[in-house]
């Protein structure tokens, strides 16, 4: 059975050393071709094939091909019109051609190339002759590079880009229609030369400069291989309407082997509101760098014009302390005390603030007397928790050392930040700030640990790390502590 088969599918071009005169080595030829060749009578049925249309009529018409077989029996209903019109032309004694789809299979389509050539007699068609050539991957191929030449189409439109291609051999320029919108170009310019007169005179000086650069050093660097080089550049134009444009441009320069120079292909978007963006930017950017370094000197100097009035009524305040007997009295002048220094403090705060604007501010560690700094606290903070009718109560740990390196302004300012908070946000019970000291591996080496503690509203313990975040706020059941 499997012989059989075999000798079937060699065709019947083989079964005599001559047809129609053509000798038994054209037959071997026409049976090795990898395209379907069939001989059709003028009827026109079937005379011979080869093996190639054996396989096509096999996905065509599901069948193999007989003698007196009709033309249109190897096609589907619908492509017989089509066949029949190509015949009718044939026998005309013109060679035709025709591109046809046939379904092989649900969702499976293939597309097949039909030359029909006529065999001629005494100047009259005897025969007809017809090759079917696959195309079906060729066809897929060329619809899928449609497709994507229609997005990309779609994509340069939408985004402006131009493009364009140059032949370095023959001088030809290839642009698209975004490339004469932007270039202003109102009708087809295949010459180099008049899209290069359009850029800027200033800017044409460095391009030309640039691109002699560039081509001496990829050309003795290259000079062998072919390759594929990248340049890029900015530069102005002058259009048509005397309107000046910013342009990005991005191209590939292909050389061939031995540095001879092939194509050019290369891209352009219109930057101008890009360029004004950035300018405006940058002069918005000097604007606030001036008014914040304006605002900056006005707070140096407005601080150190009240320091100086702040210093002498601390100073004098000390002096009649230290001379006052009456208890009451020196409540009250503890008080002033306390609270000019807390002035004080605060004007050392717009100092620091103005130094964090110009980057300024350095921490500056110096030896504190941590014993001090807990009496100043107190002193502070005590009236204004009894006022609420608040324990304010400062603790203190057996190991704490009396003397620390640290920077003593930042200290306070952080602690008195704290504790006035808590005081703020603490209705009922009371404010409890704690110290102690962590000894490290060495001795002289230790960590401080401060606490606040208040039975108020409190802070939640994920935005325990957000307190030293500029003016950063929480809000907890109405309440905002900072």
């Amino acid at each position: 059975m499997k012989k059989n088969m075999t000798a079937k599918k060699r065709s019947d071009l083989g079964k005599t050393k001559k047809i129609n005169g053509k000798p038994y080595i054209l037959i071997n030829i026409i049976n090795s071709l990898p395209d379907a060749v069939a001989l059709f009578n003028t009827k026109p049925e079937l005379l011979h094939y080869n093996p190639a249309f054996t396989e096509f009529a096999a996905k065509s018409n599901k069948s193999s091909p007989r003698k007196k077989m009709k033309l249109t029996d190897f096609f589907t209903k619908k492509n017989a019109p089509q066949i029949n019109n190509l015949m009718d032309e044939t026998l005309k004694g013109k060679e035709t051609k025709r591109v046809i789809e046939i379904k092989i299979k649900a969702g499976e389509k293939k597309y097949y190339e039909l030359t029909l050539i006529p065999v001629l007699q005494k100047s009259k068609t005897d025969s007809v002759v017809l090759i079917v050539k696959d195309i079906s991957k060729l066809k897929n191929e060329s619809e899928e590079l449609e497709t994507l030449n229609e997005r990309f189409k779609i994509v340069t439109k939408s985004a402006n880009i131009g493009i364009w291609e140059y032949n370095f051999s023959d001088g030809t320029l290839y642009c698209n229609r975004e490339m004469y919108n932007i270039f202003g170009k109102t009708s087809p310019d295949s010459n180099i030369s008049d899209w290069i007169s359009l850029i800027h005179p200033d800017d044409r000086k460095i391009l030309a400069e640039r691109y002699k650069n560039y081509v001496w050093t990829t050309k003795h660097t290259n000079e062998i291989e072919s390759c594929c080089d990248y340049f890029e550049a900015d530069f102005r134009i002058i259009t048509g309407t005397d309107t000046i444009k910013h342009i990005a441009s991005h191209t590939n320069i292909y050389r061939q082997q031995r540095g001879i120079y092939e194509k050019a292909v290369g891209a352009c978007y219109d930057i101008t509101m890009l360029k004004k963006n950035i300018e405006e930017l940058r002069y918005a950017k000097n604007a606030a760098e001036r008014a914040m370094a304006a605002r900056s000197e006005f707070l140096t100097n407005i601080s150190h014009e009240i320091r100086t009035p702040m210093n002498a009524i601390i100073g004098f305040t000390e002096m009649i302390l230290a001379s006052e007997q009456n208890e009451k009295n020196k409540n009250y002048l503890k008080t002033i005390l306390s609270s000019g220094k807390t002035l004080l403090a605060l004007i050392n705060d717009i100092l620091d603030f103005s130094k964090m604007e110009s980057g300024k501010l350095e921490l500056k560690p110096a030896a504190v007397c941590i014993n001090d700094v807990i009496s100043e606290i107190r002193n502070i903070f005590q009236e204004s928790a009894q006022s609420k009718n608040l324990q304010f109560q400062v603790t203190t740990g057996k190991n704490l050392p009396e003397i620390i390196i640290i920077d003593d302004i930042r200290l306070r300012q952080i602690l008195f930040n704290l504790i006035s908070n808590a005081i703020k946000f603490t209705k009922s019970g009371y404010v409890r700030t704690g110290f102690e000291a962590k000894k490290m591996k060495q001795d002289t080496e230790f960590d401080l640990i401060i606490s606040v503690e208040d039975t108020g509203t409190g802070i939640k313990s994920e935005n325990i790390g957000k307190i030293f975040e500029p003016f950063y706020q929480e809000n907890i059941s109405g309440s905002c502590k900072t």
